[in-house]
Protein backbone atom coordinates (compact mmCIF):
# COMPACT_ATOMS: atom_id res chain seq x y z
CA UNK A 1 0.00 0.00 0.00
CA UNK A 2 2.43 2.82 -1.27
CA UNK A 3 -0.36 5.66 0.30
CA UNK A 4 0.11 4.09 3.79
CA UNK A 5 4.02 3.42 3.20
CA UNK A 6 4.41 7.10 2.15
CA UNK A 7 1.53 8.28 5.52
CA UNK A 8 4.06 6.37 7.56
CA UNK A 9 7.57 8.03 6.23
CA UNK A 10 6.51 11.34 5.24
CA UNK A 11 6.32 12.78 9.26
CA UNK A 12 9.81 11.29 10.52
CA UNK A 13 11.24 12.73 7.45
CA UNK A 14 10.23 16.15 7.66
CA UNK A 15 11.09 15.25 11.58
CA UNK A 16 15.05 14.69 10.56
CA UNK A 17 15.15 17.29 8.27
CA UNK A 18 14.36 19.76 10.82
CA UNK A 19 16.79 17.55 13.80
CA UNK A 20 19.65 17.71 11.04
CA UNK A 21 19.78 21.17 11.02
CA UNK A 22 20.01 22.07 14.45
CA UNK A 23 20.31 18.74 16.67
CA UNK A 24 24.05 18.02 15.58
CA UNK A 25 25.41 21.74 15.92
CA UNK A 26 23.29 22.58 19.26
CA UNK A 27 27.23 22.25 21.27
CA UNK A 28 28.45 24.96 18.89
CA UNK A 29 25.02 27.06 18.91
CA UNK A 30 25.14 26.59 23.08
CA UNK A 31 28.75 27.52 23.90
CA UNK A 32 28.95 30.80 21.31
CA UNK A 33 25.75 31.91 22.15
CA UNK A 34 26.86 31.47 25.88
CA UNK A 35 30.31 31.48 25.89
CA UNK A 36 30.46 28.05 27.72
CA UNK A 37 33.82 26.37 28.81
CA UNK A 38 34.17 22.82 27.51
CA UNK A 39 33.45 21.28 31.22
CA UNK A 40 30.15 23.32 31.46
CA UNK A 41 29.16 22.55 27.84
CA UNK A 42 29.81 18.48 28.90
CA UNK A 43 27.61 19.29 31.77
CA UNK A 44 24.72 20.78 29.88
CA UNK A 45 24.37 17.80 27.29
CA UNK A 46 24.93 14.93 30.23
CA UNK A 47 21.90 16.88 32.11
CA UNK A 48 19.79 16.34 28.77
CA UNK A 49 21.12 12.73 28.40
CA UNK A 50 19.76 12.31 32.43
CA UNK A 51 15.83 13.46 30.88
CA UNK A 52 16.08 11.05 27.83
CA UNK A 53 16.40 8.23 30.18
CA UNK A 54 13.51 9.62 32.10
CA UNK A 55 11.53 9.61 29.17
CA UNK A 56 12.32 6.24 27.68
CA UNK A 57 11.19 4.90 30.84
CA UNK A 58 7.84 6.89 31.08
CA UNK A 59 7.32 5.89 26.77
CA UNK A 60 5.24 2.50 26.99
CA UNK A 61 2.86 3.85 30.24
CA UNK A 62 2.22 6.69 28.13
CA UNK A 63 1.39 4.56 24.65
CA UNK A 64 -0.86 2.20 26.94
CA UNK A 65 -2.72 5.64 28.42
CA UNK A 66 -3.54 7.47 25.40
CA UNK A 67 -2.66 5.46 22.85
CA UNK A 68 -0.08 4.95 19.91
CA UNK A 69 -0.94 8.03 17.67
CA UNK A 70 -2.08 10.17 20.64
CA UNK A 71 1.03 10.02 22.58
CA UNK A 72 3.36 10.81 19.77
CA UNK A 73 1.05 14.10 19.14
CA UNK A 74 1.18 14.94 22.73
CA UNK A 75 5.16 14.56 22.99
CA UNK A 76 5.72 16.23 19.42
CA UNK A 77 3.77 18.88 20.44
CA UNK A 78 4.83 19.72 23.33
CA UNK A 79 8.42 19.44 22.22
CA UNK A 80 7.47 22.58 20.05
CA UNK A 81 7.01 24.71 22.46
CA UNK A 82 10.61 24.19 24.13
CA UNK A 83 12.21 24.32 20.75
CA UNK A 84 11.17 28.05 20.51
CA UNK A 85 12.92 28.77 24.30
CA UNK A 86 15.53 26.91 22.63
CA UNK A 87 16.01 29.03 19.73
CA UNK A 88 15.06 32.16 21.12
CA UNK A 89 15.54 32.75 24.96
CA UNK A 90 18.70 34.93 25.84
CA UNK A 91 18.58 32.83 29.57
CA UNK A 92 20.82 30.15 29.90
CA UNK A 93 18.94 28.77 32.34
CA UNK A 94 15.96 28.21 30.79
CA UNK A 95 17.70 27.25 27.39
CA UNK A 96 19.00 23.96 29.33
CA UNK A 97 15.59 23.21 30.68
CA UNK A 98 14.83 23.67 27.41
CA UNK A 99 17.07 21.05 26.16
CA UNK A 100 16.75 18.60 28.49
CA UNK A 101 12.90 18.83 28.04
CA UNK A 102 12.72 18.80 24.53
CA UNK A 103 15.23 16.05 24.06
CA UNK A 104 13.19 13.83 26.21
CA UNK A 105 10.26 14.34 24.97
CA UNK A 106 11.08 13.43 20.88
CA UNK A 107 13.47 10.75 22.41
CA UNK A 108 10.11 9.27 24.44
CA UNK A 109 7.80 9.85 21.28
CA UNK A 110 10.33 8.27 18.19
CA UNK A 111 10.06 4.57 19.44
CA UNK A 112 6.07 4.80 19.94
CA UNK A 113 6.17 5.99 16.20
CA UNK A 114 8.15 3.56 14.92
CA UNK A 115 6.53 1.02 16.94
CA UNK A 116 2.94 1.96 15.49
CA UNK A 117 4.06 2.16 11.74
CA UNK A 118 5.41 -1.63 12.28
CA UNK A 119 2.18 -2.65 13.06
CA UNK A 120 0.44 -1.35 10.26
CA UNK A 121 2.07 -2.87 7.69
CA UNK A 122 2.44 -6.80 6.99
CA UNK A 123 5.24 -8.34 8.26
CA UNK A 124 6.81 -8.98 5.09
CA UNK A 125 6.85 -5.37 4.66
CA UNK A 126 8.91 -4.72 8.06
CA UNK A 127 11.77 -4.98 6.81
CA UNK A 128 11.67 -3.05 3.47
CA UNK A 129 9.23 -0.18 6.01
CA UNK A 130 12.12 -0.32 8.96
CA UNK A 131 14.88 0.36 5.86
CA UNK A 132 13.18 3.32 3.90
CA UNK A 133 13.06 4.90 7.61
CA UNK A 134 16.58 4.50 8.44
CA UNK A 135 17.59 5.80 4.88
CA UNK A 136 15.11 8.71 4.43
CA UNK A 137 16.39 9.63 8.46
CA UNK A 138 20.08 9.49 7.38
CA UNK A 139 19.16 11.49 3.88
CA UNK A 140 16.95 13.92 6.19
CA UNK A 141 20.03 14.53 8.53
CA UNK A 142 22.12 15.16 4.87
CA UNK A 143 19.43 17.98 3.64
CA UNK A 144 19.30 19.59 6.93
CA UNK A 145 23.22 19.70 7.73
CA UNK A 146 23.39 21.23 4.13
CA UNK A 147 20.79 23.49 5.00
CA UNK A 148 22.48 24.65 8.45
CA UNK A 149 25.82 24.94 6.23
CA UNK A 150 24.35 27.46 3.65
CA UNK A 151 22.39 29.78 5.93
CA UNK A 152 25.70 29.55 8.31
CA UNK A 153 27.69 30.49 5.45
CA UNK A 154 25.61 33.08 3.85
CA UNK A 155 23.06 34.79 6.66
CA UNK A 156 25.77 34.00 9.66
CA UNK A 157 25.86 33.00 13.24
CA UNK A 158 22.45 34.42 14.67
CA UNK A 159 20.36 35.19 11.82
CA UNK A 160 21.16 31.50 10.49
CA UNK A 161 20.18 30.03 13.51
CA UNK A 162 16.76 32.46 13.69
CA UNK A 163 15.82 30.78 10.22
CA UNK A 164 16.98 27.39 11.71
CA UNK A 165 14.76 27.39 14.92
CA UNK A 166 11.80 28.86 12.52
CA UNK A 167 12.63 25.54 10.32
CA UNK A 168 12.60 22.79 12.66
CA UNK A 169 9.94 24.32 14.52
CA UNK A 170 7.41 24.53 11.22
CA UNK A 171 8.82 21.11 9.86
CA UNK A 172 8.01 19.79 13.67
CA UNK A 173 4.50 21.54 13.71
CA UNK A 174 3.58 19.94 10.42
CA UNK A 175 4.95 16.39 11.33
CA UNK A 176 2.69 16.54 14.19
CA UNK A 177 -0.44 17.27 12.54
CA UNK A 178 -0.02 14.65 9.81
CA UNK A 179 0.52 11.80 12.45
CA UNK A 180 -3.03 13.45 13.98
CA UNK A 181 -5.10 13.62 10.12
CA UNK A 182 -3.32 10.50 8.96
CA UNK A 183 -3.27 7.65 11.96
CA UNK A 184 -5.74 9.74 15.08
CA UNK A 185 -8.45 7.10 13.54
CA UNK A 186 -6.21 4.14 14.26
CA UNK A 187 -6.06 5.24 18.43
CA UNK A 188 -9.59 5.45 18.81
CA UNK A 189 -10.16 2.05 17.17
CA UNK A 190 -7.43 0.14 19.59
CA UNK A 191 -9.32 1.97 22.39
CA UNK A 192 -12.42 1.11 21.79
CA UNK A 193 -11.43 -2.99 21.72
CA UNK A 194 -10.00 -2.37 25.12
Amino acid sequence: DRVLFTRLLVPGFLISIGAGQVIPFLNLYVQRKFGLDLTALNAVFALTSLGTVLAILAQPRLARRFGQITSVVIVQGASIPFLVVLGFSPVLWTVIVAMAVRNSLMNAGNPIANAFAMEQVQPSERASLAATMTVLWQIGWVIGGTWYAVLQGVLGFDLGYTVNFITIITLYTIATILYWVWFRESDRRTLVQR
